[in-house]
């Protein structure tokens, strides 16, 4: 029956479903069965997650908690921890979730010095939490470590957690671009969540453009392209209807979005699009209810800033600055950093412009000097992720093969078109790949466009 349980959660069966049969298996199973109630348990509390009751939730992977303390289900123990302070993370509580996190690890050490990879899905949400902190210094070793559990024992979801940090990390450290597409193609690439995980990268790979579309215009539109490849819109559906996690991606996808439409707005225009900076704050404004009902704080944070953005775009200041005072008002007593540094210089500007108000003076000081650090970082590395020029140049037959590869035509098309093998092809793609350091053909496009190689 506890099988029964787990095979209807990945099977995606209705909620109630996998309630009565989490019920029916709590039944039939005996006093000794410790491990196995806990399991089922837990797997009643992440469905109250999935149909988004979380305080229901809460008192069920509490009790999972109190039921496993002192035992050796370690993944029932670690996992009831990491949607514990889940919960608290997405209601806006960055403090509490990682001192649950914290709190658990430690009483895992009491009680094994073994390492167990699946306990590693705790330092991954620490590590998510340090980042979101801006608390660099301490979080690269122990994110990677972690990251390599997840993938030796395929926990798709902990791991797709800490590949998004990871990248997050990496654009905060201004690193190479390889470095950081490396890590967003392994994202698109995981098999356990196929286009959804594609989504999350596109989100991510977007987020990238746009923080370097300042000196490199052209990004923009290869940032309007991505998501144009991935359908992605601002259609307006209510959460919690499927799985959590897919809806929380896509949910990244729309706001990705409305950053490339605010971008264009703030540039004069562009690449004309079915969204306009209108439906971005009517999509927002949405949003923003349903977040704020659901008690999803962290959301509704990244949703005021995204305002704010919005109708500085539209030279709105007053109600910018109404948006942004919200968005400091709930982030403040919880040290979020990163959600307003990765707005980039446009929110620097309005950082100032708040402060002369004389509004959360401390806070809003360190948040400037997480600006100052990021530019030296910039200075430091270089344009985040740029690439160096080429050692050695493409040929001009590299250059019309990698035009037509950006193009989006297949091996076997560009054969033809040239006149050539495939094979031929195949070993040009493989000279290009080697001279821009990539491994991929979407890579190679984007670095040459970094390049100003081909438009």
């Amino acid at each position: 029956m506890a099988l029964k349980v787990m095979l209807a959660r990945e099977e995606g069966r209705h909620p109630e479903k996998i309630i009565e049969l989490c019920k029916n298996a709590m039944n039939n199973l005996g006093e000794g069965d410790r491990t196995l109630k806990g399991t089922v348990l837990l797997n009643i509390g992440l469905t109250h997650i999935t149909t988004g009751e979380f305080e229901k939730a809460r008192v069920i992977i509490e009790d999972v908690k109190l039921m496993e303390k002192g035992s050796d289900n370690f993944y029932a123990a670690a996992c009831a921890a990491y949607f514990s302070s889940w919960i608290d993370f997405v209601q806006g509580r960055l403090g509490r979730a990682a001192a649950i996190c914290n709190e658990a690890l430690s009483s895992i050490r009491s009680i094994t010095e073994v390492h167990i990879p699946i306990v590693d899905c705790l330092t991954v949400f620490l590590s998510h939490i340090w980042v979101e902190r801006n608390e660099q210094d301490k979080t690269e070793e122990v994110l990677t470590a972690s990251i390599e559990s997840m993938r030796l024992v395929k926990e798709w979801g902990f791991l797709s957690k800490g590949l998004t940090t990871l990248v997050r990390l990496k654009m905060a450290r201004k690193e190479p671009m390889a470095r950081i597409l490396k890590v967003i193609d392994e994202i698109s690439d995981m098999e356990r969540y196929r286009e959804s995980a594609k989504i999350l990268a596109a989100s991510l790979k977007i987020r990238w453009l746009l923080s370097n579309a300042n000196s490199r215009p052209q990004l923009l539109r290869e940032a309007e392209k991505c998501a144009e490849d991935h359908h992605i819109d601002l259609s307006f559906y209510p959460l919690y209807q499927k799985h959590f996690q897919y809806e929380e991606w896509h949910l990244a996808a729309q706001f990705a979005l409305a950053r490339i439409v605010i971008m264009r707005k703030r540039k004069g225009g562009g690449h004309k699009e079915k969204a306009g900076i209108q439906d971005v704050l009517t999509y927002l404004d949405k949003r923003l209810k349903q977040q704020w009902d659901m008690r999803l704080i962290k959301r509704v944070i990244e949703i005021h800033i995204l305002k704010a953005m919005a109708y500085d775009a539209c030279k709105q200041p007053d109600e910018a600055l109404i948006s942004l005072s919200a968005a400091i008002s709930l982030a403040g007593p919880e040290g979020y950093v990163r959600l307003f540094i990765e707005e980039g210089e446009p929110m620097k500007k309005l950082l100032s412009k708040i402060a002369d108000n004389g509004e959360s003076l401390e806070y809003i000081g360190h948040l400037r000097n997480a600006f100052k650090k990021e530019a030296l970082a910039t200075h430091k590395h270089g344009e985040s992720a740029l690439p160096e020029p080429l050692v050695e140049p493409l040929s001009e037959r590299e250059l019309e093969v990698l035009r037509l590869v950006a193009s989006g035509h297949s091996n076997q098309e560009i054969a033809k078109q040239l006149f050539v093998s495939e094979g031929t092809i195949k070993k040009h793609n493989y000279n290009i790949f080697s001279k821009l350091q990539v491994k991929k053909r979407t890579q190679a496009v984007v670095s040459a466009k970094q390049l100003g190689l081909i438009q």
